[in-house]
C-alpha cells in the first residue's frame, strides 16, 4: 500500500479537526477547565501521525535533492 503525500495532508486536516471537535465538545458540554479540556482533546495519536509525515516528507526532500 503506498501513501501519497496529499493522503497524508489529509489525515492530518481530518486529525486536527477531529480534536478540535472533541475540545469543543468537552469544553462547553462538560465542567472541564479549559487546560484539561485541551489536554484532553489532542491526543497522542496525533503527535505520532505528525511525526510520521515529517518524516516521510524530509525523505522525499532528501530523495529529490539527490
Amino acid at each position: 500500500m503506498i501513501i501519497k503525500d496529499t493522503d497524508l495532508v489529509y489525515v492530518i486536516y481530518t486529525s486536527i479537526i477531529a480534536s478540535v471537535l472533541l475540545f469543543c465538545i468537552r469544553f462547553f458540554m462538560m465542567d472541564f477547565t479549559a487546560g484539561k479540556a485541551f489536554l484532553q482533546s489532542f491526543n497522542p495519536i496525533i503527535v505520532l501521525i505528525i511525526i510520521v509525515v515529517i518524516v516521510i516528507l524530509i525523505r522525499n526532500f532528501i530523495k529529490k535533492k539527490d
